[in-house]
């Protein structure tokens, strides 16, 4: 196996960011042999698992503002990437332009409650529990799409260059 790098954007405050996350090996893979027995340069990044969205968390005023519980948590996808895991297994972004908080967002697009078991309140343990996979795994998403829950498999690759 090798080092994975997943990456991915948010949108955080309004403002689209990159994630990137080194993971660690697995326990049950061998871990990945130093970077000059593979011969990829110290600095080589290797890409990693991709989801290809942009998200932003849901807050208080953002949730009412899209006729939700103003408890619900959760990340509100913005943009699907073409061609994107997400895409793949049908995940819809938000296509509704909505000013909430003094920001604009998109309203319409699923809402991201959990990766497998893990919940996923915010940007940081979305970001967490996808760097515990590789290209190739599938994961499990607990989503919110029009007012009901529903489970989509997605297949996540690396992201391309």
């Amino acid at each position: 196996p090798h080092r994975r790098r997943p990456t991915g954007s948010v949108r955080r405050e309004g403002e689209a960011s990159k994630l990137s996350v080194k993971l660690a090996a697995r326990p049950e893979r061998k871990a990945a042999p130093p970077p000059q027995e593979t011969g990829r340069p110290d600095d080589e990044e290797v890409q990693g698992a991709w989801l290809g969205i942009t998200g932003i968390e849901l807050t208080p005023d953002l949730a009412e503002a899209l006729e939700l519980p103003s408890e619900q948590e959760g990340i509100l996808i913005q943009q699907v990437e073409h061609g994107s895991p997400a895409h793949s297994a049908g995940l819809e972004g938000g296509y509704m332009p909505l000013e909430s908080g003094g920001r604009q967002v998109l309203a319409g697009g699923d809402v991201i409650l959990a990766i497998d078991s893990t919940t996923t309140a915010d940007l940081d343990t979305l970001q967490e529990t996808l760097s515990q996979y590789a290209a190739g795994d599938e994961i499990t998403l607990r989503l919110l799409r029009d007012a009901e829950e529903i489970e989509v498999v997605v297949t996540l690759t690396d992201q391309p260059e």
